[in-house]
């Protein structure tokens, strides 16, 4: 009977290191995953879920998978119940060998907390329960009291998220003025910049009221007009797709910090809609965040692509909200219109309601330039005001070109000084600055030569099917409808039956969105009846696709794009 006793000693104690074996695997795999193993601390979840009484439920079947934590050995067992400490080894083969002889195990002890479950007494019970395969067991229950909700799936952390949304609540009162709002974050720490928001919103709204405003009336004031616009852009645009296990009050907080470090940064302002966009493509885990920034790390876009990401953050509104003005060095001599750039990139303002962003970049930073670039930014910026338009500035040093098209990430059109075209030469054309900047460019570019100040009332689009140009339509109808401009379309083809085809796809494009054109057939070399045709309809601007060839072979052969940029005299935007 002894050596019986001992056998099943020893395979209960075998038994025990199997599950602490399981118990250690466990415990790397949650680490690798980044998922907790450990069981609730009674006493860390009891002061914050706010316990209100206790009331003693009886003798009841309980389910083992409820059961998530203990009072006092929390830290001996995992989530499961599988044991860690070797010195359990014995205890725990007793009970093991107990349950064998059909001994039977008595009933454990527990707390209820909301949907969860706490051992009082019996922690070795409950893992030699578990190990066996049991589905319940007999337990005496006591049920505590408490306000805030504890489910079986809750770590310690999110226990802490819990508490700190329920004292944001309480603070705020939202839970009852809005009943609907759901603000709950998995990281708590942020409830800290809400409250900031709405502190700022309360002294705010306390210059427009007789006596100081509280924190919930403050709180609904900031949910109505700050948030909820934001929390709905984020649903409009799916960005909580790229960021499983988050939530829509995580993404809001993250979005806010996105934005202000972009803003300091480039010392713009950024609409939170592209701030959100750039957020996800950044550091959404989903495919289409890791294909965005594949897409953003290559060297071009793909014809129409930046109208696309534009128009899926700014749906039926308008599509030049930010505008980029390059601002070169004033003259030596006084001009009173040193940057005719600027002057037609207001008009476009004030037709498109646009906010302009400014920049200047300095070959180095000294002192001399630093005072050139102080009236550079003060006078861009009067400009700006004396028109009515809203307006900031950023100083760069470094290269042109490069810093313009690293920031047409932000905006929607660029609106350039043209006072050195891209020469015919190859090897000029190569050293071009603004060569380079239509060729880097994600944006439309409008350039606009020094005496081509236009008021843009009649538009001539070339238009030959290709990829580019089609995007060149799209604009031309745009601008037709919002605008109300007249529109006259060149098509240039070397044969009728091209010139027909072309004709009748750029005619029902037009037809399908009620826009009417005057259309002008043209032979022969392309840019010269770009230029005749402009002249001879009296259009003020011309609408075309940006470089057809591949960089190299634009160098070598040249295009109609540069032809026009170096004879028009009036301004072209150049599509991408």
């Amino acid at each position: 009977m002894a050596e019986s006793v001992r056998t099943e000693l020893h395979t209960a104690l075998e038994d025990f290191q199997r599950a602490r074996r399981r118990a250690f695997l466990q415990d790397i795999a949650g680490w690798l995953m980044g998922r907790p193993t450990q069981l609730l601390s009674y006493e860390d979840v009891r002061p914050l879920v706010n316990m209100q009484g206790v009331t003693p439920r009886g003798l009841q079947e309980v389910s083992l998978d409820a059961i998530v934590g203990s009072v006092g050995r929390y830290e001996d067992f995992t989530r499961t119940f599988l044991p860690r400490a070797t010195s359990d080894a014995q205890r725990w083969a007793r009970v093991r060998v107990a349950v064998s002889e059909m001994a039977g195990l008595p009933p454990v002890e527990l707390y209820k907390v909301g949907d969860a479950y706490f051992v009082l007494d019996g922690n070795h019970r409950v893992s030699v329960a578990r190990e066996i395969g049991a589905k319940t067991i007999s337990a005496y229950v006591t049920e505590v009291s408490v306000k805030l909700p504890v489910s079986t799936a809750d770590s310690p952390d999110e226990l802490i998220c819990k508490a700190r949304y329920a004292e944001f609540l309480s603070r705020t009162q939202l839970q009852q003025t809005r009943p609907d709002a759901d603000l709950q974050m998995t990281a708590c720490g942020q409830y800290r910049l809400l409250e900031e928001q709405i502190e700022a919103q309360r002294q705010r709204l306390s210059q427009t009221l007789p006596t100081p405003a509280t924190t919930p009336q403050a709180a609904i004031v900031w949910y109505d007009t700050v948030y909820t616009p934001i929390r709905d852009m984020i649903r409009e645009q799916g960005v909580l797709r790229d960021f499983p296990r988050r939530t829509e009050a995580d993404l809001y907080v993250w979005l806010v910090e996105h934005q202000q470090e972009l803003q300091e940064r480039l010392g713009w302002q950024i609409d939170a809609g592209i701030a959100a966009q750039d957020l996800a493509a950044q550091q959404g885990s989903h495919s289409h965040g890791v294909m965005t920034r594949l897409r953003r790390a290559a060297p071009a876009l793909a014809p129409g692509q930046w109208r696309r990401e534009r128009l899926s953050v700014r749906r039926r509104q308008r599509l030049f909200a930010d505008v980029l003005v390059p601002l070169p060095a004033l003259p030596s001599t006084p001009d009173p219109e040193p940057w005719p750039a600027l002057t037609q990139a207001l008009l476009v303002a004030q037709r498109e309601s646009s906010m302009l962003h400014g920049l200047h970049v300095l070959p180095a930073a000294d002192e001399a330039t630093a005072d050139a670039a102080a009236e550079i930014r003060q006078r861009f910026l009067h400009s700006c005001q004396a028109a009515h338009i809203p307006a900031d500035f950023a100083l760069e040093t470094g290269e042109i070109a490069r810093h313009i098209s690293q920031r047409t990430r932000w905006i929607d059109l660029v609106v350039i000084n043209m006072a050195y075209p891209p020469a015919a030469q190859p090897l000029a054309r190569l050293a071009s600055g603004f060569h380079a900047i239509v060729q880097q460019t994600r944006r439309p570019i409008l350039a606009v030569p020094r005496s081509g100040v236009s008021p843009l009332q009649r538009a001539l689009l070339a238009y030959n099917a290709t990829p580019k140009a089609d995007e060149a339509l799209f604009l031309a109808a745009y601008l037709a409808q919002r605008w109300r401009i007249s529109l006259v379309v060149v098509i240039v083809a070397e044969d009728e039956t091209s010139l027909n085809q072309t004709t009748s796809r750029a005619g029902a494009y037009l037809r399908q969105r009620a826009v009417s054109a005057l259309f002008v057939p043209q032979t022969g070399a392309v840019a010269p009846a770009i230029l005749q045709t402009a002249a001879a309809q009296q259009c003020d601007f011309i609408i075309m696709g940006g470089y057809s060839y591949a960089p190299p072979l634009e160098l070598v052969f040249g295009s109609a794009v540069n032809q026009v940029l170096r004879r028009a005299p009036c301004p072209i935007l150049i599509c991408r």
